[in-house]
């Protein structure tokens, strides 16, 4: 259950502008900008006090429309997807995409290509990890 956000405050995730079913040999961007995001996250910004923007490539869409609100009143966050194997806690994608690991689907490999050369977490305002809670795991917010 996502619980209600408070008056003026909205969120966008871009994984709803993919089409149903995604496709598996698209690059996630392309599909997700051909769903029309950047119209509504546009649209949205001209209602709102504050919008989050959530998805694996959401600082390229908050690009396109951040002359909107000026630079400067753009924070970043980083939701680093943390796991533990054998109980050492690491940065499973971070680790697979440094590393060059090839993906099943370009869909997928597409996020990581994306991630290998614009490294968004270097960017963050804020990091956050989030160990995942069906293995004990709890999101702590860190320092870049």
């Amino acid at each position: 259950m996502q619980k209600a956000l408070p008056a003026g405050f909205h969120a966008i995730d871009l994984d709803q502008f993919l089409p149903t079913p995604p496709s598996l040999v698209t690059p996630w961007l392309k599909q997700v900008e051909d769903g029309g995001a950047i119209d509504a996250i546009r649209t949205t910004l001209s209602s709102c006090d504050c919008l989050v923007v959530a998805g694996a490539e959401s600082w390229w869409a908050v690009s396109k429309v951040a002359d909107l609100i000026g630079a400067d009143a753009v924070r970043r966050i980083y939701l680093m997807r943390m796991s533990s194997r054998g109980g050492v806690i690491g940065w499973s994608d971070g680790e697979k995409l440094l590393k060059g690991i090839v993906t099943r689907s370009p869909n997928i490999q597409s996020v990581y290509q994306y991630h290998k050369e614009t490294m968004p977490w270097v960017f963050a305002d804020l990091i956050i990890e989030r160990i995942d809670a069906a293995r004990g795991g709890v999101s702590a917010p860190i320092r870049p």
